[in-house]
């Protein structure tokens, strides 16, 4: 139940945290369509505390042809670093700070693969047509993550904060039909950003029960330029919009598990969500509203699961699990036919 919105559990992927044993490993790699691509990471301990660099990369000359000049697309270029700081002041406390950027400009997304028929081998999937001069897409990364753990002897009290932002940046081929010769669209740019702010109290580790009670608080914005110019159809473009959505969402939870001997264990938590979403968007294309349209919603509500798990030995496991759950909406500006929007 913990986390942003959760209602039966979430995935948690954990990166390797700095070390306090020197060390460092460095791959190299070479494929097909001349793809190299190098990774490695470096650890060092300074005094009382770690330090852990690991970093990606990779260049490719692309596995989808382009069937008008030959020039390729999907190269899989990337790069990417991720810095990691462990400190742990006395016994009782411990500081894990991560912060990494990825940028990658070989994705093939800005492509639009065109009907079978029209290309020179229809069971070819590594072609396409493209006659825009420069489609591209652009994707950056950026990501901070700050937890801070102290023992209070009965329980573990732990502050998890993070930061993400992500920008991209593309100009898509979207004529590969006759019907839309100069078709183009594009989203320059889109911007992401969000930051997060978690607490937990979780016992310290008993022979009957665990428990974690805590609040998730999470804030989000994003603006957008998008843009898609069909020539043959319409010599004003179709869209030209810019478009912003916020979302603010808070909740607080608890969760406990008792085991009752005999191979038998149950389990329960309860969560409270709320979270508030507002959406905007303005355009000068044909079928965009020149005035600017907001939509808003919230959404509240109370959520809960109750678990039984029976170990049975060599393995195997027989559970039961009873919840309900809250699903947060969206929020769009289209109107539905009696007026309201579709949230």
């Amino acid at each position: 139940l913990y986390g942003r919105n959760a209602n039966g559990g979430s995935i948690n992927f954990i990166t390797r945290v700095a070390e306090y044993e020197p060390g460092g490993e460095l791959e190299g790699a070479y494929g097909s369509f001349n793809t190299v691509r190098l990774q490695g990471q470096l650890n060092v301990p300074v005094g009382g505390a770690a330090m852990r660099l690991a970093f990606i990369g990779s260049e490719g000359d692309g596995f989808i042809r382009n069937t008008v000049d030959d020039r390729r697309f999907g190269e899989a270029d990337y790069w990417g670093v991720r810095g990691s700081l462990r400190v742990e002041p006395s016994e009782r406390w411990r500081i894990d700070f991560t912060a990494q950027r990825v940028y990658d400009d070989g994705a093939s997304a800005e492509l639009w693969l065109p009907n079978p028929v029209y290309l020179p081998d229809p069971n070819d999937i590594h072609l396409t047509t493209v006659t825009l001069v420069d489609p591209f897409l652009r994707i950056e990364n950026d990501f901070a993550s700050l937890i801070v753990e102290y023992d209070l002897g009965f329980a573990n009290v732990r502050s998890i904060t993070g930061y993400a932002h992500n920008e991209t940046n593309d100009l898509d081929d979207c004529q590969g039909l006759p019907f839309l010769l100069g078709c183009v669209r594009g989203g320059i740019p889109l911007i992401y950003a969000q930051w997060s702010q978690e607490l937990q109290l979780a016992s310290a580790a008993g022979e009957r029960i665990d428990w974690l009670v805590g609040v998730n608080y999470f804030t989000s914005d994003s603006r957008e330029h998008f843009f898609q110019n069909v020539p043959l159809l319409n010599p004003r473009p179709l869209f030209d919009y810019h478009s912003t959505a916020d979302e603010t969402a808070w909740a607080a939870f608890g969760h406990a598990n008792l085991r009752l001997g005999g191979g038998w264990r149950v389990s329960g938590g309860l969560r409270f969500s709320d979270e508030d979403n507002e959406v905007s968007r303005i355009g000068t294309g044909e079928f965009d509203d020149p005035e600017r349209v907001i939509a808003a919603g919230s959404w509240d509500q109370p959520s809960w699961r109750l678990d039984l798990e029976y170990s049975a030995g060599d393995g195997l496991l027989y559970y039961a699990g009873l919840s309900n759950g809250v699903r947060s909406g969206g929020v769009t500006t289209v109107r539905l036919p009696d007026g309201e929007f579709n949230l």
